[in-house]
Formats: structure tokens, sequence, C-alpha cells
């Protein structure tokens, strides 16, 4: 990553106006939680203090939630307005093309892989993969939401 395109990031995520900003050093995680709930293909999402919440709903008759706490986010901000407020910011999206963005860079299934070998006595551990992290940023109600993802210091996503 280039010192400028961090600083960019960086100072973007310093202060999101009335919106938010939130970091993950492990997209799986997301991946994995978003996965449950790709029974529709839009989900709505609800942008608290506390964390996210991102619901699935078929017809007001059958709806799932997951709720992504702030502790599970390496940095997680909320802009002033939704701080003082009792209310959240929520918005609806696409969960298949939020899925696809956040796999751009092998956060799925199986590029990042860890492994082991035994040589002797000890453990030689060898790694050939990489640590992807993901920022998730919209600067307030009516932008849209930008999603970095940040592997081996390419950066993807919208600037």
């Amino acid at each position: 990553m280039s010192t400028s395109q961090y600083n960019y990031c960086s100072s973007e995520c310093s202060d999101p106006r009335n919106g938010f900003c939130a970091k993950l050093t492990n997209p799986k995680i997301l991946v994995q939680i978003l996965k449950m709930l790709n029974f529709r293909e839009d989900v709505t999402i609800n942008v608290g203090i506390n964390g996210l919440k991102i619901t699935a709903e078929i017809a007001k008759s059958f709806q799932a939630n997951a709720f992504i706490q702030r502790e599970t986010f390496t940095e997680y901000k909320v802009g002033e307005e939704l701080e003082d407020s009792d209310h959240d910011t929520v918005f609806n999206i696409s969960l298949t093309t939020l899925i696809h963005c956040i796999n751009l860079c092998g956060t799925g299934t199986g590029s990042s892989s860890n492994a082991t070998a035994t040589l002797g006595h000890t453990n030689f551990a060898f790694s050939n993969s990489s640590i992807t992290t993901m920022v998730l940023y919209c600067p307030g109600v009516g932008d849209p939401l930008r999603i970095w993802l940040e592997e081996d210091g390419v950066i993807s996503g919208t600037f």
C-alpha cells in the first residue's frame, strides 16, 4: 500500500461525518456470516454505535438477523450524529454483490491458507498466505458504501 493511499484511507475513516467506518483484518468472518443470510438477494444493514445488524427477510414472514459487534472489528467509528442519536443508519444492499466484492482478494475459499511442515524435531512453519484487510466506509446518509480490500500492498476498491 503506498503512503498516499494509506493516508487517504486513514483520513477518510477518521471522520465519517454522520456515517461509519469499520476495518476488519479477517474478512472471512464477515463472508461466513453473510453466506448464512444468502437466501435473499438484498439485505438491510443497520449501523449503530454497538455494531452492524444485517437482516434478510422474506415477505415479513421469515427473518434472519446477524449482529456483528463493534469489538469484532479492528477499528469501528461512527459519526457524531449517529453517536448522539438513538436511531441507527439503515440502508439496503445486494447481498450477492457484497459477498462477491469481499471475495475479490481471495478471502473466500482457499487462496489464503497456512501450511506447517515438520522437519526433524522442529516445526518449520511457512506461509504462502497473506493478510487481507477490509474497510467498509460510508461517509453519510445517501452516500454510497465503499469497500477497500488490501492484500500484499495491493488495494482494490473505490477511492
